[in-house]
């Protein structure tokens, strides 16, 4: 079952600092395929794809939707459980302090420059945005690291 959001422990985070293993996940949230049409899609071996798949299986993240045989060959098709994860920290006392968004792309330099720009524009609207300070808010840390991989 498909959801866009999915809490994830940090064990199931480590598997998708990947970012052909993001790129999986973003072609299953729509439709279910096989490894083989995966590696199509994304112009990679087929021996390569299976085994980013395989660790996503295995990790919790995708599930096998069915099975069908073809020529004596079993094909199975996966679908992402979701595109976007978040990590939950704790506080002391199982308090929740926040979430921890991460994403791994593939970009040109032109792209990396581009998604600086809308990051710090978002930014930007939202500092505007809660300028005013009330009673009710509560302040938090907002931080977005981008590194080479």
């Amino acid at each position: 079952m498909f959801e866009d959001r999915l809490t994830i422990s940090a064990e199931q985070q480590k598997l998708i600092s990947n970012a052909t293993r993001i790129q999986i996940l973003h072609l299953l949230k729509d439709e279910a395929l096989t490894a083989k049409q995966i590696a199509t899609k994304l112009n990679k071996t087929a021996g390569s794809v299976h085994y980013h798949v395989q660790i996503l299986y295995d990790g919790g993240l995708l599930e096998l939707v069915e099975t069908k045989e073809k020529r004596g060959i079993i094909e199975k098709y996966y679908k992402a459980k979701a595109a976007h994860f978040y990590i939950e920290e704790s506080g002391t006392e199982g308090t929740n302090t926040g979430s921890h968004i991460v994403s791994h792309l593939f970009l040109t330099p032109e792209e990396l420059q581009q998604l600086t720009w809308e990051v710090t524009q978002v930014l930007l609207r939202w500092e505007n945005k809660t300028a005013r300070q009330s009673n009710s808010e509560e302040e938090y840390a907002i931080s977005c690291r981008i590194k080479k991989q």
